[in-house]
């Protein structure tokens, strides 16, 4: 299941094509919210461990909440999202 997640992840960095070029201050940069995914991805995989979760979790709302991926790859990251359990 873990290596599921860490594709998952890279196939939305890989999907990544676009984000905004606003310089507001307020905005996300989607290069590093990504690489911050991508690396979250891989610590999780090598450790699940609660805190690894909850900032892989992080990472990949981060990416939603900053429309560094819009349409079916945020569906998709929605649900890598949804399907883990850092609760306990």
């Amino acid at each position: 299941m873990k290596k599921l997640m860490l594709l998952m992840a890279v196939v939305v960095a890989i999907g990544f094509t676009s984000c905004s070029d606003d310089d507001d201050g307020g905005a996300i940069n989607c290069p590093e919210a990504v690489q911050s995914a991508a690396d979250a991805a891989s610590a999780y995989a090598g450790d699940d461990s609660l805190a690894n979760c909850q900032f892989y979790k992080a990472s990949l709302q981060a990416l939603i909440t900053g429309e560094c991926v819009t349409g079916v790859q945020a569906t998709t990251t929605q649900a890598l999202i949804d399907s883990l359990i850092c609760d306990e």
